[in-house]
């Protein structure tokens, strides 16, 4: 498993702001994500012993929405040129809705695909979405050209 975010959670106590712990987000195997929470601050967060933690694996339908086929598929092979955007998990447990996470990929798909057929020279070209067993996870689009 590959450390891929981590984010510091504070509390306050007597009118000051104390560390609490360290979420961490995990990518595994076949694109499946898990989360966990470690007492310590380790910088850099390589040195975090993934092993020690007590990992909670997040489950495919709590995050990526089922694919529409109306989307747009991405290319296969992507190319090099592609930015893949994939929600941030660091919230996930945090907030009461799951689904929370399905629409906000759902409504950026959407948007993106308007401006597929709509294009704006200043923003960058929607190339598709990546399909994984039925599943929505990843919106592509060209990088932005400097």
């Amino acid at each position: 498993m590959e450390i891929c975010e981590t984010s510091e959670a504070f509390i306050e106590e007597d009118d000051d702001l104390v560390f609490d712990h360290t979420k961490v987000i995990l990518k595994g195997a076949d694109d499946e994500f898990s989360y966990a929470q470690t007492n310590s601050r380790e910088h850099p967060i390589t040195q975090i012993d993934v092993n020690s933690l007590d990992i909670s694996r997040i489950p495919a339908d709590h995050i990526w929405p089922l694919a529409d086929p109306t989307f747009t598929r991405a290319p296969d092979p992507l190319p090099s040129t592609s930015y893949l955007k994939r929600p941030s998990l660091l919230y996930y447990e945090d907030t009461q809705d799951a689904s929370e996470y399905s629409r906000q990929i759902l409504t950026e798909i959407e948007a993106c695909e308007i401006l597929r057929r709509n294009p704006h020279p200043n923003i960058a070209q929607y190339l598709g979405c990546v399909v994984k067993e039925e599943r929505t996870s990843t919106r592509v689009s060209e990088k932005e050209r400097n």
